[in-house]
């Protein structure tokens, strides 16, 4: 039983609409947690973490949404610090859990909210990139299906030529936006 019914549209056309929808859902959903992740996330930063170190680049607390199986994209969110004097550059980011991850950045323009891919992500000297939702994030399309506090790898890839596996887990939705929310009662 189908839960909207397109009589007029094909099948091609159907898939477009429903993919449409999942990433305005998701993109919607990304910007209320936002709201509330946002003032405390720095402060946090120690909780949650799953280390992994590089020459130059602290990688911790990279979690990724969980969705319905048939769920065309999620995203997925980590802390990435830089402590060396130089600036790095985040060229791409692969995993078995997807062939296709890019970074994308949420922008606010004229009171619309927009998603852009980045071809790469430049980290200042000596600073901290949060992906967070409504922010950078990592956009892993047709995901294998992975269900809520399952472990991942990804492999993030620097324009130096060093790459730097990374482990994380698999949040509900559901669950992120009450951790968010109890974060802020706590202050």
């Amino acid at each position: 039983m189908a839960l909207i019914n397109f009589p007029t549209c094909n099948a091609k056309t159907k898939k477009a609409i429903v993919t449409s929808a999942a990433l305005f859902i998701m993109t919607f959903t990304q910007a209320l947690v936002s709201f509330q992740v946002s003032a405390h996330a720095q402060h946090h930063d120690n909780q949650q973490a799953t280390l992994s170190k590089a020459p130059s680049i602290i990688a911790t607390k990279l979690r990724m949404n969980a969705m319905p199986p048939s769920a065309p994209v999620t995203a997925a969110y980590l802390t990435l610090n830089n402590q060396h004097h130089k600036e790095a550059e985040l060229t791409h980011v692969t995993s078995k859990v997807s062939d296709n991850i890019e970074i994308h950045q949420h922008l606010h323009e004229n009171g619309v909210m927009k998603m852009r891919k980045m071809d790469k992500l430049s980290i200042a000297a000596n600073s901290v990139v949060q992906f967070q939702p409504g922010g950078l994030h990592l956009m892993v399309f047709n995901p294998k299906s992975l269900k809520v506090d399952d472990n991942f790898t990804m492999t993030l890839h620097f324009s130096d030529g060093h790459t730097q596996v990374v482990e994380g887990k698999v949040v509900s939705l559901l669950e992120q936006n009450k951790a968010s929310h109890d974060m802020h009662r706590h202050h």
